[in-house]
């Protein structure tokens, strides 16, 4: 999954586990939000549901975030990782500024 905001743009996001035929699936242990490049895109676990996060669009770039998880449901670690890509761009126009440049008389 993919998406565009602007920067200074907020974002919820919401990862759900599921088995091979798409249905919901347990897991072990809370999931862990990551962004790979967090001086564009931050991204944070909400407190009480970690399949819950939130983050903000910080500069112009690309970043992918992933929320991982261990899934063997036993004492072992088998890590399942969701990613999506988040392109942060300038934004919206909200304003224009006009230029002018002025011409020496003609002779």
């Amino acid at each position: 999954m993919a998406t565009t905001m602007g920067v200074g743009q907020t974002f919820n996001a919401v990862v759900s586990w599921v088995d091979a035929s798409g249905n919901p699936a347990q897991v072990d242990g809370p999931t862990t939000w990551a962004s790979s490049d967090p001086t564009t895109v931050s991204v944070t676990a909400d407190g009480t549901d970690s399949t819950k996060s939130s983050g903000t669009g910080l500069v112009v770039g690309t970043a992918q975030i992933t929320a991982s998880v261990d899934a063997d449901l036993g004492s072992g670690v088998r890590t399942i990782t969701a990613m999506g890509d988040i392109t942060v761009i300038a934004g919206e126009a909200v304003a224009g500024t006009i230029t002018f440049t002025v011409n020496p008389p003609s002779p």
